[in-house]
């Protein structure tokens, strides 16, 4: 039998789980996803990366798919960005055609593929000077990013 003040500790315990939410831990987040064009056009296996403004914070991040749609990823699959203020890199290249050396190992193979001509912009690689920003929300969020030649 739970004496008065055991009961009351147990109490004050549930209504903290209930009021606080004992099976949600990690800092909020918000499902993201959306579509990149650059002339109108869908940009197909861009790298999207979602940069918090939070310093020490994971950045979210996400490839295109042939229509151009994407879902960022920041731990888990498809678990979105950290809510608050980011700035957005995008990353477009066009397969490495030029010729590989006999032996080429994997590291080599995949420094050949960062190679690729730019289907896009180069400013929109890097977040400092792509001019890209997004305001992640509790719940769904739908960020298009109809890219363009102009600064």
């Amino acid at each position: 039998m739970l004496h008065r003040t055991q009961r009351l500790g147990l109490c004050f315990l549930l209504s903290a789980c209930v009021l606080l939410g004992c099976g949600e831990s990690g800092p909020p987040m918000g499902r993201v996803s959306g579509r990149v064009t650059y002339k109108d056009q869908p940009v197909p296996k861009a790298t999207i990366s979602f940069i918090p403004q939070v310093e020490g914070a994971r950045p979210a991040i996400g490839i295109t798919d042939e229509a151009g749609n994407y879902q960022l990823t920041t731990t888990n699959p498809h678990d979105g960005a950290l809510v608050g203020e980011h700035l957005v890199a995008i990353v477009a290249k066009a397969p490495y055609d030029g010729p590989i050396p006999p032996g080429a190992g994997a590291a080599m193979l995949e420094e050949l593929e960062s190679q690729g001509k730019p289907l896009i912009p180069e400013r929109y690689f890097s977040s400092a000077t792509s001019g890209l920003t997004a305001s992640v929300k509790a719940g769904s969020n739908t960020f298009d990013f109809p890219l363009t030649d102009a600064p």
